[in-house]
């Protein structure tokens, strides 16, 4: 019986974002992304708290650690892609919440489905997409282009 590895060609690492983290996703989608995406006024009137990070460096084979590599914010790197769960309030006078995936690349995008922006009831459901993203995405870029 033959097995076959498949080899990896982007380095991932997904995490559970602090505080301090969050304050530094924020602040890079708002100055370096030019974007209104996470402006305070938004996150407030979404209630928006972003739940799970992945990092996505791509042509990058070594598997490390991309704290390690890049220091405690590395956001502003040019070849790593940051792809967030995020949380917000499902609608006006509820308090149901809704998860979402966006991509932080050269502005922000919002992961779709059929063309529309795909929202989550649960966490979980969420959380299984982001890890069968970062499955595909260690070996190429295509999935990236669910991202509008």
């Amino acid at each position: 019986m033959k097995t076959t590895t498949k080899k990896h060609n982007n380095n991932t690492m997904q995490f559970r974002p602090d505080k301090v983290d969050c304050t530094y996703i924020k602040e890079h989608s708002m100055v370096n992304l030019h974007s209104y995406y996470f402006t305070s006024g938004n996150v407030k009137f979404f209630n928006s708290k972003i739940k799970r990070v992945l990092f996505v460096h791509k042509e990058d084979k070594s598997n490390s650690n991309i704290f390690s590599k890049y220091g405690y914010n590395p956001y502003n790197i040019d070849d790593l892609f940051t792809i967030l769960i995020e949380e917000v309030q499902a609608g006006f006078n509820t308090e149901e919440k809704e998860y979402k995936i966006v991509l932080l690349s050269d502005r922000v995008y919002q992961y779709r489905y059929n063309g529309q922006v795909a929202r989550y009831k649960d966490y979980k459901t969420a959380r299984n997409i982001l890890d069968r993203l970062e499955n595909g995405l260690k070996l190429n870029l295509d999935s990236l282009r669910y991202f509008h």
